[in-house]
């Protein structure tokens, strides 16, 4: 398959349409939490300086 997965795939696809709609939308539409898609949409819309922050955020909920 072309050396990609389907989960690969998937967060791409997610990537790419977090640009379009908003957060929320795509959270309730597939079921995901809304901080999911908006820090895809933060990375989408091109704030790469933000991204540090968004890691650390998203290490320290998990612990």
């Amino acid at each position: 398959m072309l050396g990609t997965s389907l989960s690969g795939l998937q967060k791409t696809a997610r990537f790419r349409i977090a640009g379009a709609l908003p957060a929320k939308v795509l959270a309730d539409m597939l079921d995901f939490h809304i901080s999911t898609f908006k820090t895809y949409a933060n990375l989408a819309a091109g704030v790469r300086g933000e991204y540090p922050a968004i890691r650390a955020a998203t290490t320290h909920q998990r612990s």
